[in-house]
């Protein structure tokens, strides 16, 4: 499906966007035999939803499994686990290689199958390390989280680092998106979950905010709508919503 919400986002006043969420499925965050989990990166090729259930910490030694759901019907379709991803925070899809790009919230990634989930490799970056990572087929380019900080990288198809932007100080870093005018960071605040936007020259555009109905951690785009999932730790589950932008009346 075809992202259009940069379209939405030229349009919007931004004195009175809101941002409505709609629950779509609930997805089990305790897996038989992992230490305490949570959910962390997820993503899209399109048609399906990627989400990765990690155990929590951050050494290189906790487990993941990764969930396959379908976004028409958002039901479970395939699942696959054991992966050393270490905090597995970001998921995109590579158009060019046809493979999914995992962040492991350091120098490494890991591509994987989306038909199958298997690991094709992991790689270690030249970035100097990146929490969040996306992809735009129109550039055939990555924008990346950059570690430590909040600035943007700009990294070429072999993730080669072409650029960087200082980015604006904010909340808890959590996942990213971009489609071919914006880049998405989703943060997690006190009162309220947030989305940065920022354009490809690194100008910062905007924020929002949508209700606090769990830690956020990763958002992607599908058509006209963000879809964004959410730690729910008082269920001890994840929660996968729709979320739609407008104009308060």
């Amino acid at each position: 499906m075809q992202k259009s919400i940069n379209k939405i986002i030229k349009t919007l006043d931004w004195n009175r966007v809101e941002a409505k969420l709609d629950k779509k499925l609930t997805l089990p965050i305790t897996v038989e035999g992992y230490k305490q989990c949570n959910l962390q990166g997820g993503g899209t090729d399109g048609k399906y939803g990627y989400y990765i259930i990690n155990e929590c910490g951050a050494t290189g030694k906790e487990r993941s499994k990764m969930y396959k759901v379908d976004l028409e019907t958002y039901e479970i379709v395939k699942t696959a686990q054991d992966f050393l991803w270490c905090h597995a925070n970001d998921v995109t899809f590579d158009t060019e290689r046809g493979l999914l790009v995992v962040s492991h919230c350091n120098e490494d990634i890991s591509f994987v199958d989306p038909e199958t989930l298997e690991e094709i490799e992991k790689r270690t970056l030249p970035t100097g390390g990146q929490y969040a990572i996306a992809y735009e087929p129109k550039f055939n380019k990555y924008a990346i989280g950059k570690s430590r900080c909040y600035d943007i990288g700009i990294c070429d198809e072999n993730f080669e680092l072409c650029t960087s932007y200082p980015g604006e100080d904010g909340h808890v870093k959590q996942g990213m998106e971009c489609d071919e005018d914006y880049i998405y960071f989703l943060q997690t605040g006190v009162r309220y979950n947030w989305v940065w936007i920022y354009d490809w020259d690194g100008n910062y555009i905007n924020k929002f905010r949508f209700d606090m109905v769990g830690e956020s951690e990763n958002l992607f785009i599908r058509g006209d709508k963000f879809i964004v999932a959410i730690n729910n730790h008082e269920e001890k589950c994840a929660d996968i919503y729709e979320m739609t932008l407008s104009e308060r009346a």
